[in-house]
């Protein structure tokens, strides 16, 4: 039933330029029904005098179709330039969960490592120290920034994540040794755009006993150096706008603006 309503949702919203995608391995991690809107930036159907209004009551129609499956949470990324689907997102009754920021490295320089640190592949058996370290890095998602989603769960999202990578999501998963114990990690990423391969860096984090000794910056030039090794064109990472010493980094690193977003969620009860 539930897959079947989901294709009648999407089969009103094609017309809008929006659609309804299931987020399963979100959803066993938060014990809810998990699902994206995504808008299709190429569509050009709606006139830009009528999209606000016509998605804000697309939005408001969803949510009462999706009464089947509460509880519910409802998330969407929105170009922060497409003025309309945020206030639409609003109006709707969505929150806004963070500004996300895209950056791009073009691999052209690559700066050196700053400390003396090993950086290095993981070991299998130095998986459960890689979700410790998760569990204990991250406070800036949008998972830890929704007061309805409880901190244990939110930094579950980040532990499961390098779990997965390690056992064969990722292309690459490196970490920073001190004292021959892991104590950060990169993950990373192989994509393709307009049939170019390019990097991503996935995921990083540096336990919070050994930060300020450069090691995240080194685990980037580390991850860059890699991927200028596979001829990628370029690297993308994602950050928030309120991850300030993140965004430091990266930019250290080299890496440069490319666009931005706005995460909005919705829960229904």
């Amino acid at each position: 039933m539930g897959s079947e309503t989901v294709k009648a949702i999407n089969a009103e919203l094609t017309q809008n330029c929006i659609k309804l995608i299931e987020k399963p391995w979100e959803a066993g991690l938060l014990h809810r029904n998990v699902f994206a809107l995504v808008w299709d930036l190429q569509c050009k159907s709606i006139p830009e005098d009528q999209q606000e209004s016509l998605w804000t009551q697309t939005l408001q129609w969803v949510q009462k179709e999706m009464r089947a499956f509460k509880p519910c949470l409802l998330v969407a990324r929105t170009p922060t330039l497409n003025c309309a689907a945020s206030w639409a997102m609003e109006n709707a009754g969505f929150h806004l969960m963070e500004c996300y920021l895209e950056l791009e490295h073009r691999l052209e320089q690559i700066a050196s490592p700053m400390s003396e640190s090993v950086i290095r592949p993981f070991f299998q058996d130095e998986i459960p120290k890689l979700e410790s370290i998760a569990r204990e890095s991250f406070r800036h998602s949008r998972f830890h920034m929704d007061s309805q989603i409880t901190p244990d769960e939110a930094s579950l999202t980040r532990s499961e994540w390098v779990k997965n990578a390690c056992l064969g999501r990722a292309e690459i998963v490196l970490v920073a040794e001190v004292k021959a114990q892991p104590v950060g990690f990169v993950i990373g990423m192989r994509k393709t755009s307009r049939g170019e391969a390019l990097g991503k860096l996935d995921l990083i984090a540096v336990h919070p006993d050994y930060r300020n000794r450069k090691l995240g910056y080194d685990l980037t030039v580390t991850f860059l150096e890699y991927c200028r090794s596979q001829k990628y064109r370029l690297v993308r990472v994602g950050t928030q706008a309120h991850n300030i010493p993140s965004l430091r980094m990266y930019e250290k690193a080299g890496f440069l603006m490319n666009e931005t977003f706005y995460s909005f969620h919705k829960h229904l009860i």
